[in-house]
């Protein structure tokens, strides 16, 4: 039988982050089942015919091998999409494995990944296209030199272009700050979204150049139109660029070139990359909180965290993912997470941000439990500076 293109099945000894996988997936309209137990998994795999399995190499290269022999011992036509982080050695084994039993390999999603990364990798996959057919993927196939040619080619050309999102304060209605985003608008492709391009540099060690255009941009913006102003501009670096000596040294730089103080610039770090236990990244979220840069747990919710290693890190605000808060409206469950996690950001003293937010029943509920600020489309969407001026103008 032939697998189901709705169907996909995903096996991860970390149960947390197979549930969030399946919780993304159930989003985009698929049925999604997670697990730990490499038993289920196989039944799964096996009688349920998914059309894609996510299989995680990363915490236990030896369970993930018994598990593509079983599936091979089966004949198995599902797709197979390997997970892991930076463990090339196990991608590699895992493979060729695959490859020498017969397995359909069907790409590799890297950790830790977000919601566009997934939507990538299923708009690569033949088994699931027709699924997914409106994520648009014009850089499918492009190499890591064909795509730094592009990006460099985009900066000097001007096509990277910088919108802006505005936050508020759910107490006062008060704008308190903006998130500063990239868009690209490529001669003959058209606009790319950031959740197609930004998935792609990030993977191939080519934010830095993205990440520096957006951040100059913005604190020029900041520093001349909004100069008497007290609102935050958030910037987002990737994990690698936390740890890139250069990066954050450009970034202090524009900051006094603009007359930004760094009180002024929010750095949004994602979940995963923010709370690893990793002394280099200790260290530099605390040289960053020392220059007196704001910082923010960005996707919070998104993985596994102890409240204990959130409050050991100098962070100012955590900042909701965006899933969760707009399920607010329909799913319970999703409420009492939410709720649950501002309270957590409320015992750490600590600001706690939501984003998605899409009506006023979900802004209700958030400052029922307490939240502090809000993003979203019932806002504001995002928009180039002419046209955030005017809308600060009646907001």
């Amino acid at each position: 039988m032939s697998p189901q293109l709705k169907r996909v099945t995903i096996f991860d000894t970390d149960a947390a982050l197979a549930n969030n996988l399946a919780m993304l997936l159930h989003d985009e309209g698929f049925e999604a089942r997670a697990t730990a137990d490499p038993d289920e998994f196989v039944e799964w795999a096996t009688s349920w015919l998914p059309a894609l399995a996510f299989v995680d190499i990363v915490a236990s290269t030896p369970a993930a091998i018994s598990v593509l022999d079983r599936l091979a011992s089966a004949k198995s036509r599902t797709g197979i999409v390997l997970m892991s982080g930076a463990n090339r050695g196990g991608i590699r084994t895992a493979r060729e494995f695959g490859a020498s039993r017969g397995l359909v390999h069907a790409g590799l999603l890297r950790k830790p990944f977000t919601r566009s990364h997934v939507l990538v990798a299923l708009a690569r996959n033949p088994h699931v296209l027709e699924s997914v057919e409106r994520v648009a993927d014009p850089l499918v196939g492009w190499t890591h030199e064909q795509l730094g040619e592009a990006l460099n080619r985009a900066i000097s050309h001007n096509e990277l272009r910088v919108v802006y999102q505005p936050q508020v304060s759910i107490r006062s209605g008060e704008v308190v700050g903006f998130e500063a985003l990239a868009r690209w608008d490529h001669p003959t492709l058209g606009q790319i979204p950031p959740s197609t391009f930004i998935p792609y540099a990030a993977e191939q060690g080519l934010m830095r150049p993205i990440t520096q255009t957006v951040t100059a941009s913005a604190l020029a913006w900041l520093g001349t139109l909004r100069s008497t102003s007290s609102e935050r501009i958030a910037i987002n670096l990737s994990a690698a660029e936390l740890h890139d000596g250069e990066q954050l040294r450009q970034l202090r730089t524009d900051c006094a070139r603009f007359g930004v103080a760094p009180e002024r610039v929010a750095i949004e770090v994602s979940h995963t990359s923010a709370l690893e236990d990793n002394a280099s990244t200790a260290a530099a979220l605390r040289g960053l909180d020392g220059d007196g840069f704001y910082l923010v747990v960005d996707d919070f919710g998104t993985g596994y965290s102890t409240a204990a290693r959130l409050a050991s890190l100098p962070f100012s605000a955590v900042k909701l993912d965006t899933r969760f808060v707009r399920k607010c409206q329909r799913s319970d469950s999703a409420s009492a997470l939410v709720e649950a996690l501002v309270y957590t950001a409320r015992d750490l003293d600590i600001d706690c941000i939501a984003e998605g937010v899409e009506n006023q029943h979900i802004m209700d509920k958030l400052a029922n439990w307490g939240c502090d600020l809000a993003q979203g489309y019932y806002i504001a969407r995002p928009m180039p500076a002419d046209e955030l001026d005017s809308w600060m103008a009646t907001a």
